[in-house]
């Protein structure tokens, strides 16, 4: 047998983890009703930063859309996406447009509207943009 040095070993209680999981995912819209959100967290990392070298030409009779294949590398990134498992809302910085966790630092609250920011810099952007 080959086993490859990246391959995690065997969970024994990996089909219990998974339902408890899933239990909880079923729950969500009955605790969002009570006013619980259930999110739901992901780390997108090595996401390469890629921008067309050429315009692509449009659809024309009789011709498919055509995309040049070179582009201008802007190094990787990395995201933190959360989203909340009944609504599929993501939680976006006002300010950059950048996905955030709920679970920020950065964040603040106006009337009914829960803000959350990737850093502080854009927190005190928006809020001086608020007044």
């Amino acid at each position: 047998m080959i086993r490859y040095w990246l391959t995690p070993p065997v969970d024994p209680q990996r089909e219990e983890t998974i339902g408890v999981i899933c239990q909880v995912y079923q729950q969500a819209p009955a605790l969002a009703k009570q006013g619980e959100r259930t999110m739901s967290t992901d780390e997108l990392t090595g996401v390469q930063a890629l921008e067309r070298k050429h315009a692509g030409l449009p659809l024309a009779p009789g011709k498919v859309e055509r995309r040049e294949f070179e582009y201008i590398r802007h190094g990787t990134r990395a995201f933190i996406v959360s989203r909340d498992v009944v609504t599929g809302e993501l939680h976006k910085d006002p300010v950059c447009g950048m996905y955030v966790a709920e679970s920020t630092r950065f964040q603040r609250k106006s009337g009914r509207e829960h803000f959350y920011y990737c850093s502080e810099e854009c927190k005190d952007k928006h809020a001086v943009a608020a007044r």
